[in-house]
């Protein structure tokens, strides 16, 4: 786990509550500090979940979400070679560094050698702004799969609950690595080079 950014234990405020705090953001902090706030409130806690199988269920499950980019998940796509998956919002910063690894990333690779996934989450925290996802799809331009998330994939990645987070599995869906954004973790987000290292040892 290479950066560690809590986004852990996020409450449910009431409606009053949570436009009040989204304005003071937006205006006084700004979209580059968003992550930083999430992260001085909710603690991280530690790995309690069992290893996540890309099982045929959750291959199924994933291939039925609906697609952000004309790009549909082929399910094909997802058997027999290893697969990337992460968890993303378009108004998360790191997510967006995330974003340009995973285009140099898919960018280098031999085509069709490996899936890569990215699955919207909480990205109705601050409020559904759908032109600031068609912006945030317009700069990054993904060459990859974008699908939207809902409460039963979160549930299935052990209800993952901080972004993003990246979960390698191999070609039999065995997982191999998990890289999360988590408070007070050395390193930083996956690079290009290092996703590129773990796919060519498999």
């Amino acid at each position: 786990m290479r950066l560690r950014v809590s986004f852990q234990n996020v409450p449910n405020p009431t409606p009053n509550y949570k436009l009040i705090v989204k304005a003071t953001l937006i205006r006084y902090i700004g979209p580059a500090l968003l992550s930083a706030f999430i992260a001085a409130g909710h603690p991280a806690r530690g790995d309690d979940t069992g290893p996540l199988h890309l099982t045929d269920q959750l291959k199924s499950d994933l291939s039925a979400l609906s697609p952000l980019v004309a790009k549909s998940l082929d399910p094909n796509s997802l058997n027999g070679k290893p697969v990337v998956v992460t968890f993303f919002a378009s108004w998360c910063p790191p997510c967006r560094e995330e974003f340009k690894q995973l285009n140099e990333f898919v960018r280098t690779m031999t085509a069709g050698r490996v899936t890569v996934l990215a699955v919207n989450l909480y990205e109705d925290w601050f409020g559904v702004d759908e032109e600031r996802m068609q912006l945030f799809l317009e700069k990054y331009s993904p060459r990859f799969y974008v699908v939207e998330g809902n409460e039963s994939i979160k549930h299935a990645f052990n209800d993952v609950d901080r972004i993003p987070t990246l979960y390698i599995f191999d070609s039999n869906g065995i997982p191999v690595d998990t890289f999360t954004n988590e408070r007070g973790a050395a390193g930083r987000l996956i690079t290009a080079p290092e996703l590129e290292e773990i796919i060519e040892r498999l």
